[in-house]
């Protein structure tokens, strides 16, 4: 009897560390997974799931497939992540979601011969990609970075305790309650980007095929073998990026790959990308990456293709409709507001704002001298207010409320306030009680969208251009104004 109550305390205590030991290092893990925009989807809601690296992310946009192919998808990457990478966190998602299609960005298979040195892409990978959740995969993870790659590590350096024990220091209450799954993302892993620049086009005669890095070609067989035993549909494609001359190679051995195995390939470095029309003036955002422009030129003729090849399915297949129909016109609002938040001009700004009645704009001006641009803005949409030269306040087509120094709305679906700290000479603009724009300047405002219901950007006027200066709002700074 004794024997078997030290056994019973035993594995008692041994439950209890592992509890502890997993406990604190899910409170230590990295805030910035790839992956929490899949995480937070419904489970049953997601359709199809993009894989590969960052390429994917600022490539592909999941809401147009969801409008064009009528199927739900989600890009599912991390940042340079190479094929072994992409297999396990093809596992995670079949393990979350009832995926019925894969489509993989081939570049991983590039690994050892693109623009970025392998130890570069390990470096990265190490960093960013193993922040998934601690599950026996995450230990699978682990244990296939220990023998594949250039730059390897030791298995201890992957572990949540290791890499992150000295925050500890800065333990808060945002570390206790953070969860992946409880951070949507209409967008659906797709990061948006209209900065244009300029490339060069590759143009490479190549006739034979380059043998990719031995482990990409392992972990794509495995990926391969993986989708067949589920009975998941598979697609190869390659986002545009500017190649070398061993990566058109590479590409032309994925070509004969795909065909060996039965798989559509749509490479748009190769045999898809004329029907693009890619301007290489205007659609990237660096050597590396699309802007907007090209990620909707990609995303539209590979959710045609996708629709051609599996024309029986229809989106109320799918329970989640309302919620994806929601998420899409969110999408179509994010690209709306752009043409407000890249206007320079004040007085075409507070028309463009006026003009929308899901707009408003918290403002405040301390400078009589742009007093006739604000009344002239004003002009064709009601009463404006009479102290207009020493205006705070919050304006939009629908609302006019000008005396208060202290509002309160809804901001982030839930009670909030914004004030305006008129003790200070410059007038500070305060979301929560945490102040926006302190930057000297004499017109200040922050841009809110009641569809989106965030804050945009904040705006700031330069006396000496004439021009506005605009700020995005990021996901950390809002973080900084929830309650």
């Amino acid at each position: 009897m004794r024997k078997y109550k030290r056994l019973f305390f035993s594995l008692l205590f041994c439950a209890i560390t592992f509890a502890m030991l997993y406990g604190t290092a899910n409170i230590l893990r990295d805030r910035e997974t790839t992956l929490s925009s899949f995480y937070s989807e419904p489970s049953g809601s997601v359709d199809m799931i993009i894989v590969g690296s960052s390429h994917v992310n600022n490539g592909v946009i999941p809401n147009v497939f969801w409008q064009e192919s009528e199927r739900s998808a989600c890009n599912v990457y991390s940042w340079a992540q190479p094929m072994w990478t992409a297999y396990h966190y093809i596992i995670e998602a079949f393990s979350e979601q009832d995926v019925e299609l894969v489509v993989l960005d081939m570049y991983g298979m590039t690994y050892g011969n693109s623009y970025m040195v392998p130890q570069e892409i390990d470096r990265v990978n190490y960093q960013t990609s193993f922040n998934i959740d601690m599950n026996l995969n995450y230990l699978s993870l682990i244990q296939t970075a220990e023998h594949v790659g250039i730059d390897l590590r030791p298995y201890e350096e992957f572990l949540n305790l290791p890499r992150y024990h000295a925050r500890w220091k800065n333990l808060d209450a945002r570390m206790l309650t953070y969860d992946p799954h409880n951070a949507k993302d209409f967008l659906k892993g797709y990061g948006i980007s209209y900065q244009s620049v300029p490339q060069q086009q590759p143009s490479f005669a190549v006739t034979e095929p380059y043998v990719p890095y031995e482990y990409c070609v392992e972990y794509l067989d495995k990926i391969v073998q993986l989708c067949e035993k589920k009975n998941v549909d598979l697609i190869f494609t390659m986002v545009p990026y500017i190649y070398n001359e061993t990566e058109a190679g590479i590409d032309l051995w994925i070509e004969q790959y795909a065909a060996e195995h039965g798989i559509p390939y749509i490479s748009y470095i190769g045999n898809s990308a004329d029907a693009i029309e890619l301007d290489y003036s205007t659609d990237f955002q660096d050597n590396a990456h699309l802007n907007y422009y090209g990620a909707q030129k990609v995303s539209t003729h590979l959710a045609q293709f996708v629709k051609q090849r599996y024309p029986d399915y229809q989106k109320q297949q799918n329970p989640h409709c309302e919620q994806l129909d929601e998420d899409y016109q969110k999408y179509q609002r994010i690209l709306l507001a752009n043409d407000v938040m890249v206007e320079s001009d004040l007085q075409t700004y507070l028309t463009m704002v006026l003009q929308d009645e899901n707009y408003l704009l918290y403002l405040a001006n301390n400078e009589p001298a742009l007093a006739p641009v604000l009344s002239k803005a004003w002009q064709g949409y009601g009463e404006q207010p009479n102290n207009i030269e020493q205006f705070c306040g919050v304006i939009s087509k629908q609302q006019a409320d000008f005396d208060q120094t202290l509002l309160d709305v809804q901001l982030f679906g839930e009670k909030g306030t914004v004030s305006f700290d008129l003790n200070d000479e410059n007038v500070i603009i305060k979301l929560n009680d945490t102040a926006v724009i302190s930057q000297e300047s004499t017109f200040k405002a922050v841009l809110y969208d009641t569809i989106l219901d965030r804050p945009l950007e904040t705006v700031a006027f330069d006396a000496q251009t004439g021009t506005l200066l605009h700020k995005e709002f990021s996901s950390d700074i809002i973080d900084l104004f929830k309650k």
